[in-house]
């Protein structure tokens, strides 16, 4: 892959993951689910009080992400904002 460090990537390195993404390359899925899945579990956490639901939370959340990911567009949001 690009980088070992997700944390110092900036916008074109996402976008090229997230490119990556978009042809099914399940290696920059997982990059892209190691980074953010804990993050978004924090976040939902931290609003529904549940672990559990959490966890299912951001399975969803990533599951779209994968099956979405054609319609990401890197020009118009961060990958952080992407609805």
């Amino acid at each position: 892959m690009m980088s070992d460090s997700p944390q110092k990537l900036g916008r074109n390195e996402w976008n090229a993951y997230m490119d990556k993404v978009k042809a099914k390359d399940r290696e920059a899925f997982a990059f892209v689910f190691r980074f953010y899945a804990p993050k978004l579990k924090q976040f939902a956490y931290k609003h529904v009080g549940n672990e559990q639901v959490a966890m299912e939370m951001v399975q969803e959340t990533m599951a779209t992400v994968w099956q979405k990911a054609h319609l990401y567009d890197g020009k118009k949001s961060a990958l952080t904002t992407w609805r």
